[in-house]
C-alpha cells in the first residue's frame, strides 16, 4: 500500500509540475517570439527629443542629441545613418526648432581637483541656421551658471510643418519665445514644460512635458493631447481646462506623446511615452498590441522622447522614434546598453535600436 501510495504521489506531483509547466509556457514563448537580435547601437545616452527642422533645400531633418549632436534625413529608413554633426562646446542637453533656426541648450562642467567631484560651470544657448554651418551664443543674463535649482528647459512646438515651428526657454517660471541672434522676448509664464501650435495661430503651452497635436503637414490640428500624471488628455479648444480624459492610467507618469493614424487611417492612434515604459494606445484609451514595442521600450526605461515622423500614416506604416533612458543606477535589471535612440521602420516591422 506504502509502496502504491508512493507511486500515485510521485505521478500526482509530475502532473501538477506538468501543468504549471504549460500554463507559464505560453507567456514564455510569447515574451521569447519577440525578442529580436540588437542591431549595433549608434545613439547611446540620454535623449530628450528628436526635433525636426527644415534645410535650406526644403528637406526635412531630424536632430537629436546625447550631449552630441546627430542628425538623419527624415525619409531615411535604415538603421546607421545618423550623423554626427558640429556642435557647441560642452554637453547639448536639449535642441529645439522654429522656422528658421535649430538652437541648443548646453553645460559645461569643472572637475575639482581637490576632491574629484565635478561642478556645473556654464549653462548657454545657442542658435544655428538650417544648414548647422555655425553656431552663436544667444547673450542673456537671465540663466545663472551656478545654480542647480533654477529651472531651465528648452522646448519647441516640433510642428510636422515648418512655418509652425517655434521654439522657447523656460528660466523659472517665465517662458521666452527665441528668434534667433534676437534678444529673448517673453511670451507668457508659469510651470510649463512642453508646446504646441495651434490652428488659431497661438502656441499652447502644458505643465506635461508631453504634449502633441493631430497636425500634419497638409492639415491644421483639431485635437491636442498631453499629459496629467499618468493620464492622457484630449483638448478640441487647445486649453488644459477643457478636456475629456483619453486614458484613465498608462504606464507612468506621461513624458512624451506622438500621435498618428490607426490601421485604417480613420482616427489618432498615440505613443505614450512614460516613466515606466512605452505604449500604443487607440482614441479610447485602449492599448494597441504593437510588434515588441514592450519588449524593448520597456517599463525598464524612461521614455523622454516619441515621434512619429508621418503623423498622417498608420502607425504600422509608419517610421516612429523613441528612446530608453535608465532611471538612477540601472538596479531595476535596465541596462545601460539598451539606453539610447529606438525606432520603427515598416520594412523591419521591429522595434530595434539605432
Amino acid at each position: 500500500m506504502r509502496t502504491f501510495n508512493k507511486i500515485f504521489n510521485t505521478i500526482s506531483a509530475c502532473m501538477l509540475f506538468a501543468f504549471a509547466f504549460s500554463s507559464c509556457q505560453e507567456p514564455i514563448l510569447y515574451n521569447i517570439n519577440k525578442e529580436v537580435k540588437l542591431e549595433e547601437a549608434t545613439i547611446l545616452g540620454d535623449i530628450y527629443g528628436v526635433i525636426r527642422s527644415t534645410d535650406s533645400t526644403g528637406k526635412e531633418v531630424l536632430y537629436i542629441a546625447n550631449g552630441n549632436i546627430y542628425c538623419k534625413d527624415a525619409d531615411n529608413k535604415s538603421h546607421g545613418s545618423w550623423k554626427k554633426v558640429d556642435s557647441p562646446a560642452g554637453h547639448v542637453q536639449f535642441l529645439g526648432a522654429d522656422s528658421s533656426n535649430l538652437y541648443a541648450f548646453v553645460w559645461t562642467f569643472d572637475n575639482d581637483s581637490g576632491n574629484g567631484e565635478t561642478h556645473l560651470n556654464t549653462r548657454k544657448i545657442y542658435y544655428t541656421n538650417k544648414d548647422n554651418i555655425n553656431w552663436h551664443e544667444i547673450s542673456t543674463t537671465l540663466i545663472g551658471n551656478s545654480s542647480h535649482t533654477q529651472k531651465v528647459r528648452l522646448m519647441c512646438t516640433n510642428s510636422p510643418k515648418n512655418a509652425n515651428r517655434h521654439a522657447f526657454i523656460r528660466i523659472d517660471n517665465t517662458i521666452y519665445k527665441l528668434n534667433g541672434a534676437s534678444a529673448l522676448t517673453q511670451e507668457t509664464t508659469g510651470n510649463k514644460n512642453s508646446c504646441v501650435w495651434w490652428k488659431d495661430g497661438t502656441v499652447r503651452f502644458f505643465e506635461s512635458y508631453g504634449s502633441c497635436s493631430n497636425e500634419t503637414k497638409d492639415s491644421p490640428p483639431s485635437i491636442i493631447y498631453f499629459g496629467k500624471g499618468n493620464v492622457v488628455r484630449a483638448t478640441s479648444d487647445g486649453t488644459e481646462a477643457n478636456y475629456t480624459s483619453v486614458s484613465s492610467g498608462v504606464r507612468g507618469q506621461v513624458l512624451s506623446i506622438a500621435a498618428m493614424k490607426n490601421e485604417n487611417k480613420t482616427a489618432d492612434v498615440l505613443l505614450i511615452g512614460t516613466s515606466a515604459g512605452a505604449a500604443l494606445i487607440d482614441a479610447s484609451g485602449g492599448e494597441i498590441e504593437f510588434s515588441n514595442l514592450t519588449s524593448t521600450v520597456s517599463n525598464l526605461y524612461e521614455n523622454h522622447a516619441a515621434l512619429a515622423v508621418y503623423p498622417e500614416e498608420s502607425y504600422k506604416d509608419n517610421t516612429i522614434y523613441a528612446s530608453n533612458q535608465v532611471y538612477g543606477t540601472g538596479s531595476n535589471s535596465a541596462q545601460f546598453s539598451h539606453e539610447g535612440l529606438w525606432s520603427y521602420y515598416p520594412e523591419r516591422g521591429k522595434w530595434n535600436i539605432e
